[in-house]
């Protein structure tokens, strides 16, 4: 059994879709099923085409209406018609991109330094950069906490303007990457 669509001619309007119901593949001869209806079999000529689902949907176009009636005949099955399936491509808005790189942000920022993971952590460098912003005595692990928050906040900058730039070439009508250019690790 295939994919297929059983449309009514007089009103070109799809009215089924499902298996092709004979299992020989073959047409349906005269008397054998109402002259306004007609079986097409779903074809595909070209695969889906890879696409980054934060940037496009894609977009099925079939047949309709007029279209339906002129449709070619099946290549694999003769006699019968293709219900031709074609993706195009369609961009997303703006604001679902910008979305999708505000998300893409935040992941690899979780991955530099997750504030839930490293909650004590995190405590312990603001007491460091108190101590330090008053001028009092460092131990050296304090002193490795400031040099990790300052390795910290340079990745997340860093992650900040990739983000701005991404966000730039989308409002420029741009396709940005975006997964690529983001610091993900100390």
């Amino acid at each position: 059994m295939v994919p297929a669509v059983l449309i009514r001619k007089s009103t070109k309007e799809i009215i089924k879709q499902g298996n092709y119901p004979r299992e020989d593949m073959a047409p349906f001869l005269v008397g054998e099923i109402d002259p306004d209806y007609e079986w097409l079999i779903k074809h595909t000529p070209y695969a889906e085409p890879p696409y980054d689902s934060r940037i496009y949907i894609m977009d099925e176009n079939t047949p309709e209406g007029q279209e339906l009636l002129e449709c070619p005949e099946h290549p694999s099955y003769p006699g019968i018609k293709a219900y031709t399936l074609i993706f195009t491509p369609i961009r997303r808005t703006n604001e679902d991109i910008i979305r999708s790189i505000e998300n893409a942000e935040k992941e690899a920022n979780n991955l530099v330094f997750s504030e839930a993971v490293h909650k004590d952590e995190f405590a312990f460098m603001l007491n460091s950069v108190h101590k330090d912003a008053k001028s009092l005595e460092l131990t050296a692990s304090e002193q490795d906490q400031i040099d990790k928050l300052a390795i910290v906040t340079v990745a997340l900058a860093k992650n900040k303007d990739t983000k701005e730039n991404k966000i730039a070439q989308v409002l420029a009508g741009q396709v940005p990457n975006i997964d690529e250019g983001w610091e993900k690790s100390l």
